[in-house]
């Protein structure tokens, strides 16, 4: 059976009583398949935005040639809340083409602020409305969340949006004695830092007073040419343990003189060779107090 046309002119008191029986008939089927499958062959739609915009057009029409039927949308938030259906013989596609126009219904939603509430003269797909609004509310979001472009957050894979230092900046605390502050990127501290765990440093100096920074290295080497006191400075804070590393090339008959805080333990000072010897340095309440640990003859 071939696809029946709804037919608004028939049936008709004219013609016989089966051409009339035939023409409900086809009518019927027409209907039938338009509130199945959602479609009524022949009739075509025409979007019209008027006084709204391309995404919440004022006019929807759906035109036969002959018969035109036509919303009238209004939105509120971004949902519709009320459409007027009104009804037209006259030729024509657009809204505003000459003829007269009956109302057919008025139909109005309500919402609170998440979801419909009721309806008046409301269609069976009423409910379609409240949709299509929380969908604009979530491209709203996702935009809004992404720079102002839809997808430039995922645009590359295993990549992110780059921030500005200020926005993830590290305002206290403290590493391994490094101070993390301010509104600028703290990991050129962090990389100092670390840099000096890993850094070998042959001191100048031979005799007298010898400073070992702590902020230059972790690793120090003197050739002493007489009397020597060697004194670490830039200890880390207190509640941090430290070790530091001292070499030391020919130290025999050179006196090794211990700097304030520090001491040889039990044992007691050790005699040095003419070759090279270690020492291990450590403290744990930031240099007040050192623990110097003979290490071996090279």
């Amino acid at each position: 059976m071939s696809y029946v046309s709804f037919d608004g002119t028939k049936p008709t008191v004219a013609g016989t009583r089966q051409v009339g029986i035939d023409a409900a008939r086809n009518n019927g089927i027409a209907l039938r398949d338009g509130i199945i499958i959602g479609r009524i062959g022949g009739w075509t739609l025409s979007v019209v935005n008027g006084s709204g915009t391309a995404e919440e057009p004022q006019y929807r029409v759906w035109s036969n040639g002959t018969e035109r039927l036509r919303g009238t949308y209004t939105y509120t938030s971004g949902y519709v809340t009320a459409i007027t259906w009104e009804y037209s013989a006259d030729s024509g596609t657009t809204p505003n083409a000459t003829g007269t126009w009956s109302t057919v219904v008025s139909e109005t939603v309500t919402y609170t602020s998440t979801h419909q509430t009721a309806g008046a003269n409301s269609s069976l797909l009423s409910w379609l409305y409240e949709w299509i609004g929380k969908f604009k509310d979530l491209r709203t979001l996702f935009t809004t969340h992404n720079g102002g472009a839809v997808g430039t957050y995922h645009s590359g894979v295993g990549t992110i949006a780059s921030q500005a230092a200020s926005a993830v900046a590290i305002t206290g605390g403290t590493i391994k004695g490094t101070t993390i502050g301010g509104t600028g990127a703290s990991e050129a501290a962090l990389a100092t830092y670390l840099n000096t765990q890993e850094t070998y440093v042959p001191l100048a100096g031979t005799s007298g007073t010898i400073n070992m920074d702590l902020s230059t290295g972790s690793w120090f080497r003197i050739a002493p040419s007489g009397g020597y006191t060697p004194t670490p400075t830039n200890w880390p804070t207190t509640g941090f343990t430290s070790s530091i590393i001292l070499e030391i090339s020919n130290g025999t008959g050179k006196a090794l003189t211990l700097p304030a805080g520090a001491s040889w333990g039990n044992a007691g000072a050790p005699t040095f060779s003419a070759n090279t010897d270690y020492i291990q340095i450590i403290s744990r309440d930031g240099g007040s107090t050192q623990r110097w640990i003979f290490g071996s003859k090279g």
